[in-house]
């Protein structure tokens, strides 16, 4: 709970100094530099949300004509050899779905395989 008011009061405090930067600024007269890049910040904010809404829109379209997925996609062939060619060796690949990472370790560079390991068996 302490944790808490003191995050509210720094929180409080630092927007107070942020309001007090921007009026400093807010005071100085406006030069054709100044119009230019608020007119650019201006255009890229409206470009961010147009594409944020369409992006939106587009997700809301596909759940309505797909619908919700209710279980992963589990019949992806497991690996066997990595993007340069070399062979993948898994003593259990049914762990490889299961793991949260996994550790691949090349022991030899000149070795035309390598091996996964997971973080229990080093």
């Amino acid at each position: 709970m302490l944790r808490q008011i003191f995050h509210l009061i720094v929180s409080v405090l630092l927007w107070a100094v942020f309001v007090y930067y921007w009026t400093i600024v807010m005071r100085r007269p406006m030069n054709p530099d100044t119009k230019t890049a608020l007119l650019c910040l201006a255009v890229l904010i409206a470009a961010s949300a147009v594409c944020l809404f369409l992006w939106v829109y587009y997700n809301i379209r596909l759940h309505r004509r797909v619908g919700e997925r209710r279980v992963h996609r589990r019949d992806a062939p497991q690996p066997t050899h990595d993007y340069l060619g070399r062979a993948l060796l898994m003593e259990n690949p049914d762990r490889l779905h299961k793991a949260n990472y996994v550790r691949v370790i090349i022991r030899d560079r000149t070795a035309s395989r390598k091996k996964l390991f997971w973080p229990e068996d080093l």
